[in-house]
């Protein structure tokens, strides 16, 4: 593999994402205005609808996204079909039941990583059924991580500005997970291998087409068990390995509707889009509903003192756009709704003309406050927007795409495009949702899963956590099926698991019906002078109150936001 297709690798996910808040100001923004894609719920987009169909537990068939193939397996090297059986347990045949390596009731030392898996019985050898899928062997059980295609200005701009990650440092990384999953996690005989594969499509925007035939191809000639790509906005990506029977990781916060209709494929560590809004709406109409904007900046034009109406800017992508549906649902209980909707294309060389548009609508709805429904980077186009218009809102995060980093939410306080005019900045008074915990920089996950296997040091890289989380996920899945790898027995074995969180953990698990891995959200708000506890500088979102799953949120129940009017 060459150095510069390694360097897209998705774990530098946020540090792309910043340097696109710098790349707008390169770009011409004169080209003409972008058309929206087709919305759709449960589907792709663009080209003509495949004759396949999915289906799977808790969810009925649905013909697959544009563009698609058949989704014959034969025809296409898709995965073959599931045998029955196969949860895991020492019990198994082959197994010793030893269970000595365990500490308590986990496979390994939570302290190493707190969502060890549970404890399973040691394989002592044995039939472990060989080849009982796509990708699987009596030895072996092949991954591949999902390289999509470059934007040269961006990685030039990455290497210029130090966030360039090294292929070197990339595959360092992977390797020790590799090894420490296969050293740690009960895989029945056989070791886990991650490769890599190229993609050679556009991704801003991306180009659904093209995607859906790099599956289709990298599916028909590697044969893998199972996919990770980490990325928002390309359901049809993800629907296209789902009907090619293969098990794919990543596609973030799509409908629960989404995942059951393509059971037993498609998986995500994260929160689902269906819960991370379903609980924006309960958090609304616990803490802010019917109540007068006080969080917009002080500035002349700001919107504080009128009584809140909600606004939403997300990525076009349909299955981001279905998942509104969840926050509309929790808000007409209060007896409130969207006063406005913006869904944008993730197309660099148009953002001048999506970000004054989505500006103009928010401003003639009369909107005061801006749900952001998309990465880090796309909320920060907004806000230096706003101060263009003089059209100060309250900005509140959903969460995703890492913006209750601190790090990362730096860039939206800092950026030239978040700020064009300096400081005070439209961030400075953000406040919202968090979706995940983070530890401190070289303390955290990836270091200890690093260091565990054999390494010394912090882990190569800021963010490796990021990846630590679908690698083992995977591996639970996989230790989960039982001897009989299969995605039918992933399914249903990971389900007896449980849940398991806590005050300071994401709730993760997989109850019925589930495919997404985090079950709950915190409340937070930015205070641009306090001490990070991750990277230790200036500027840091603060935590209010307890995390909660669905229907944890109340009137004050979680504590209050301050009062900052």
């Amino acid at each position: 593999m060459n150095r510069s297709a390694v360097a897209r690798r998705y774990a530098p996910l946020v540090l792309l994402a910043a340097v696109q808040l710098i790349i707008i100001a390169l770009l011409p923004s004169t080209a003409p205005a972008t058309q929206r894609l087709a919305t759709g719920t449960n589907s792709g987009t663009g080209g003509s609808t495949s004759s396949g169909a999915t289906a799977g537990p808790g969810g009925s068939a649905v013909a697959p996204g544009a563009g698609g193939g058949s989704g014959n397996a034969a025809e296409t090297g898709g995965g073959a079909g599931g045998g029955a059986g196969g949860g895991a347990g020492g019990g198994a045949e082959g197994g010793t039941g030893d269970t000595s390596h365990c500490v308590g009731d986990r496979q390994f030392d939570p302290a190493i990583d707190f969502y060890a898996s549970p404890c399973v019985g040691k394989w002592g050898g044995g039939d472990n059924g060989g080849a009982t899928y796509q990708g699987v062997t009596a030895d072996s059980i092949k991954v591949i991580d999902y390289i999509p295609q470059s934007n040269p200005a961006v990685q030039s701009i990455a290497e210029a500005a130090g966030l360039y990650v090294s292929p070197e440092k990339l595959q360092a990384f992977r390797s020790a997970s590799e090894t420490f999953i296969n050293e740690h996690f009960e895989l029945y005989g056989r070791n886990i291998k991650i490769e890599t594969a190229d993609g050679t499509c556009s991704i801003t925007p991306p180009d659904v087409a093209c995607l859906r035939n790099d599956f289709r191809r990298i599916i028909k000639d590697r044969q893998p068990f199972a996919i990770i790509w980490v990325v928002g906005g390309c359901s049809a990506c993800f629907d296209e390995m789902s009907q090619l029977q293969t098990v794919n990781l990543g596609g973030l916060y799509f409908t629960d509707e989404f995942s059951r209709a393509r059971a037993p494929y498609h998986w995500d560590a994260q929160q689902s889009g269906t819960l991370m809004n379903a609980e924006m709406g309960q958090f609304w109409c616990a803490n802010l509903a019917h109540q007068p904007a006080q969080y917009a900046l002080d500035q002349p034009g700001n919107m504080n003192g009128k009584t809140r109406k909600l606004g939403v800017i997300a990525l076009n992508d349909p299955e981001m756009e279905a998942t509104v549906q969840a926050a509309k649902a929790e808000l007409a209980k209060c007896g409130d709704q969207i006063a406005a909707e913006y869904y944008y294309a993730a197309d660099l060389t148009t953002a001048g003309q999506q970000v004054a548009a989505g500006i103009a609508k928010m401003q003639a709805a009369g909107v005061t406050s801006i749900y952001y429904l998309n990465d880090i980077a796309g909320p920060g186009y907004f806000m230096g927007a706003q101060q263009g218009t003089k059209y100060y809102v309250e900005n509140i995060m959903s969460g995703a795409g890492t913006q209750d980093n601190d790090k990362s939410a730096k860039q939206l306080q800092t950026n030239p495009i978040a700020c064009p005019n300096g400081p005070p900045c439209p961030f400075e008074t953000s406040f919202g949702l968090s979706t995940a915990v983070y530890e401190p920089i070289g303390a955290d996950v990836a270091t200890r899963v690093w260091q565990a296997a054999g390494n010394d040091g912090p882990a190569p890289y800021e963010f490796a956590a990021l990846g630590w989380g679908y690698y083992s996920m995977l591996a639970t899945l996989i230790q989960a099926a039982g001897p009989n790898l299969t995605p039918q027995n992933m399914d249903g074995g990971v389900r007896a698991y449980g849940l398991r969180g806590d005050a300071d953990h994401v709730l993760r698990g997989f109850p019925d019906g589930s495919y997404s891995w985090g079950h709950d959200m915190g409340m937070q708000y930015w205070n641009k002078d306090a001490i990070s506890p991750y990277d230790n500088g200036a500027g840091a979102w603060i935590k209010v109150g307890t995390r909660s799953p669905l229907n944890g949120w109340t009137p004050g129940g979680l504590g209050q936001l301050p009062d900052r009017g």
